[in-house]
């Protein structure tokens, strides 16, 4: 998942524009580059406060002010400059103490519950694996806000 930043008129704009979107994500974009990779499923989850349920955080379409469904190589979706300001305050409330509850509870379901608890270090590599994509999100988010901008969320294969 990639991230880009723009201001809610034309993120709505997009919706009826879905060739102009196109070529608006395969233009060059001022500001950093964010991608999540495929961490951005864990951030999901993180934010849910359960592994593997399916509130709504932002990170998913059902979350999303506008989706459009042929953008990217799997579709995209944006949040208002509303929604993106509360998707900071989460990410605010979120630290290393979640982030390890959550690695923990996936290890669990992951296995059905049977497996061995994983060690100190496993939990402290898995989150330090995600650590950094959740400081990029939280970047991404606060700069927007800063900017009073919506984040427009697009799922690229392989983030090509």
């Amino acid at each position: 998942m990639r991230l880009y930043l723009a201001p809610d008129c034309d993120l709505s704009a997009f919706a009826g524009a879905p060739k102009t979107l196109q070529l608006w994500l395969r233009s060059h974009h001022p500001g950093p580059d964010v991608t999540l990779h495929e961490y951005w499923q864990d951030l999901h989850n993180i934010l849910a406060g359960e592994p593997f349920t399916p509130p709504v955080t932002g990170l998913m379409p059902a979350g999303a002010a506008w989706i459009y469904p042929t953008a990217a190589d799997r579709g995209a979706h944006a949040l208002s400059s509303t929604a993106t300001e509360q998707l900071l305050h989460a990410l605010d409330q979120v630290g290393r103490p979640q982030v390890e509850s959550y690695v923990r509870g996936r290890s669990r379901a992951a296995a059905g519950g049977d497996s061995p608890e994983l060690t100190p270090e496993e939990v402290s590599s898995d989150t330090e694996q995600l650590l950094p994509y959740l400081r990029l999100l939280r970047e991404a988010c606060a700069l927007a806000a800063r900017k009073r901008y919506g984040l427009l969320m697009a799922l690229w294969e392989e983030d090509a």
